[in-house]
């Protein structure tokens, strides 16, 4: 199994955490962003292989995992995945949506205070 994400904890890290915990063998692959002589960055560590990714999965983008031949992108679904996989999302129906709520509200915990805690300037470094 693959994750992959940007060479960044960002959302990439919770994946590969979940992993740690479940005892699971995986390859983080981590996309570099370098800076170019005059500007810009080099974002082709990503992009280039993205194309050939692209062939299983149209949606892909970061973070997103390779698993048996499937590709799944999108944080919650990867996280959905994995949690389903190692059977962290909870026996019953009632159990596995109070994990899909509590990974909702997370997620927009996380998306409200991107904002509060995080420069613009490491976003242009993170978002080409």
């Amino acid at each position: 199994m693959t994750i992959g994400y940007w060479s960044i904890r960002g959302l990439g890290a919770p994946l590969r955490m979940m992993a740690e915990f479940a005892g699971a063998s995986y390859i983080a692959r981590l996309h570099n962003v370098e800076p170019v002589e005059g500007g810009g960055f080099n974002t082709d560590d990503w992009f280039i292989p993205k194309e050939e990714l692209k062939k299983k999965n149209p949606l892909i983008n970061l973070p997103y995992i390779v698993d048996d031949g499937v590709v799944i992108t999108q944080t919650n679904a990867c996280m959905e995945y994995l949690g389903t996989k190692f059977n962290l999302m909870g026996k019953t129906t009632l159990e596995r949506g109070e994990c899909t709520m509590l990974l909702c509200q997370a997620k927009d915990l996380r998306d409200d205070m991107t904002g509060t805690f995080v420069s613009r300037r490491y976003l242009q470094l993170c978002i080409p």
